[in-house]
This record gives structure tokens, C-alpha cells and sequence, in this order.
């Protein structure tokens, strides 16, 4: 929740548009947030910064209280990765991959120029 991604039509590509209050976002999944808004709702109360950030207090004590008593297995279901992480974790993985490609293909040349063999030309500049 600390950033999105929203896919930009002309360009093809996701652009990453930060949260404005980074304090409340950090480490709060979309799931985490619908239940604090939703509890903030069941009390009648308006969903301002101050009420958000009580109400995440109180979430995030009473998850770490769960997890402790059920092992973790219901409590997981709220720290699970926000859409805007699992796109940022694909696109770490893209770029991991083009960079290893970078490193391999950067190998094949090196033993290109090593085996100096005759049916090859390596120009340098």
C-alpha cells in the first residue's frame, strides 16, 4: 500500500505512483487496509489519518496476537503481498533475467575472442 502501479495505455508500461501518507501505508497490504476501513465503518467513525493510523495499531497488535495463537494460518491471510509488490517483484524478476542474459552473452564473446579461431572476425573499437 506504500505505492501502485497504474499501467500507462500509451507508453505500455506501469508507472509507480507513491502513497501520500507513506507513515500509515508502510507494510499494509490492500486486504490489511479493507479490514481497518471496514472496522473504522462498523464504529461510525469517519476514516481520517488519525482514525487510520488507531485503527492500524490496533489491527496490527491484534494480527500479531493471532498469529501467535493460531500459528500463524489465519493471521497469514493479512500479511499477504499487495498487488503493486507482486508487480514489483515481477518486474525485479524481468530485469534479474535481462541482466543474467547481459552476463552470458558478455561470456560467449569473451570466449569468442579467446579462441581466436579463423572463421571469426572480433571487431573492437
Amino acid at each position: 500500500m506504500s505505492k501502485i502501479f497504474v499501467y500507462d495505455e500509451r507508453d505500455k508500461r506501469y508507472l509507480e505512483v507513491p502513497n501520500s501518507d507513506q507513515e500509515y501505508s508502510k507494510g499494509l497490504t490492500e486486504f490489511s487496509h479493507d479490514c481497518i476501513l471496514k472496522r473504522i465503518r462498523q464504529a461510525n467513525s469517519q476514516a481520517n489519518q488519525l482514525a487510520l493510523a488507531q485503527a492500524k495499531e490496533r489491527f496490527m497488535e491484534e494480527v500479531a496476537k493471532e498469529m501467535k495463537l493460531t500459528k500463524g494460518a489465519r493471521a497469514a491471510a493479512h500479511t499477504q503481498l499487495s498487488s503493486a509488490q507482486i508487480i514489483e517483484k515481477k518486474q525485479k524478476e524481468s530485469v534479474d533475467k535481462e541482466v543474467q542474459a547481459a552476463v552470458e552473452e558478455r561470456k560467449a564473446f569473451k570466449m569468442l575472442e579467446k579462441a581466436n579461431d579463423s572463421d571469426w572476425e572480433v571487431i573492437s573499437k
